[in-house]
């Protein structure tokens, strides 16, 4: 009978363990994740308005994805910039070659 008290409490000390490990991880990992992945959706939808992807200054993978999203969201407001300038260029240019024709 003592033993299968010690076994009980032994199996409820390790499932409590694997609780407590459990929410650890999840604070740990998936908060992260999912702040990143709001801030990514959030750029998606507004654009520079959404703000900038959270720099989460970790030494991991989580760290390296969040380094990776602000890059390449920097990478995408550089082309867009450039695309829009392009854009305005040719507007003048092709203004200014209607003006000729007409002339």
């Amino acid at each position: 009978r003592e033993e299968w008290l010690r076994l009980i409490l032994a199996a409820l000390f390790a499932i409590v363990l694997m609780g407590a490990a459990s929410v650890f991880l999840w604070y740990r990992m998936t908060r992260p994740l999912r702040e990143l992945a709001d801030a990514a959706d959030a750029v998606r939808r507004q654009g520079r308005g959404a703000g900038d992807i959270p720099n989460l200054r970790r030494r991991d993978e989580i760290g390296d994805l969040s380094i990776a999203l602000r890059s390449m969201t920097g990478a995408l407001y550089s082309r867009i910039d450039a695309i829009e300038q392009f854009v305005c260029r040719l507007s003048h240019w092709q203004r200014g070659t209607d003006q000729d024709h007409r002339s």
